[in-house]
């Protein structure tokens, strides 16, 4: 869980569960980041 996380600069700045509320959100908006 933690690469998709590099793959978002928002994701890796915000704390706990908020990241990752903010990775599935940006995960869904650009799937081809990887």
């Amino acid at each position: 869980m933690r690469r998709e996380c590099r793959y978002s600069p928002v994701s890796a700045r915000v704390p706990g569960m908020f990241a990752h509320t903010t990775r599935d959100w940006w995960w869904t908006a650009r799937p081809a980041a990887h």
